[in-house]
């Protein structure tokens, strides 16, 4: 079961209607991360306008590509760009995830940048949020909004195992390497180039697309019953 779940989620990866998503993703990503690499400056230094703005595009850009990718997956009645309630809760659980991911990695011995810390941070991280995959499905596409998550908290045999199974092999390592990367440039230990910048880019879009393929695929498991 957990290679035929691999086997939907790959199919749901390369999809035809998240093709040209992922193609958008793909140049946000490259353009971002180049910007935001060039205007970095000192340590101790406050972050510039163009890198303030970069950072912003970056993260908004990701939101509503999410949510545009979710909403597409799962033939869902809510328009694939209207931030609206659900986009905005979105929103809310993103910025949690992140801050769980910080306040894991943050408890790591030996600084952050360590590739067996990044890849441990991740993993921890995967395991606290994954049982949350569907209800965040749910809550983006869903209407009405599916703001109780009790519903969708269920029957984890079919799908949790396997959406940690994967999040752990592929998902995790895959954003140690692609941390580790950003890492290495910002700190000047990795030298820049147009060709690593846009590897970096595509790493980003695997990243996202691989990781939400999963979820949809965890929530088709449970909303298909």
């Amino acid at each position: 079961m957990a290679i035929g779940f691999l086997r939907d989620a790959l199919r749901q990866a390369i999809a035809p209607e998240w093709r040209l998503l992922a193609v958008i993703l793909l140049v946000l990503a490259t353009a971002t991360n180049a910007v935001i690499l060039s205007e970095i400056g000192e340590p101790g230094e406050p972050p510039s306008p163009i890198f303030l703005l970069a950072a912003v595009i970056r993260l908004a850009g990701l939101l509503l590509l999410t949510v545009a990718l979710l909403r597409r997956a799962t033939d869902s009645r809510r328009a694939p760009f209207m931030p609206d309630g659900a986009f905005w809760l979105m929103v809310l659980l993103t910025l949690l995830g992140f801050a769980v991911s910080a306040g894991v990695r943050a408890l790591l011995p030996d600084g952050q940048d360590n590739l067996v810390n990044l890849v441990a941070g991740n993993a921890l991280a995967a395991l606290i949020t994954s049982p949350l995959a569907v209800w965040t499905v749910a809550l983006a596409t869903e209407k009405p909004l599916a703001i109780d998550p009790r519903p969708r908290l269920r029957e984890f045999s079919l799908w949790l195992p396997f959406l940690v199974i994967w999040q752990l092999l592929i998902v995790v390592p895959l954003s140690a390497l692609h941390a580790y990367i950003d890492v290495g440039l910002v700190e000047g230990t990795i030298a820049r180039s147009a060709a690593l910048e846009i590897a970096d880019g595509a790493l980003s879009m695997l990243i996202v697309l691989i990781g939400l393929a999963l979820s949809v695929t965890a929530y088709r498991r449970v909303a298909n019953r």
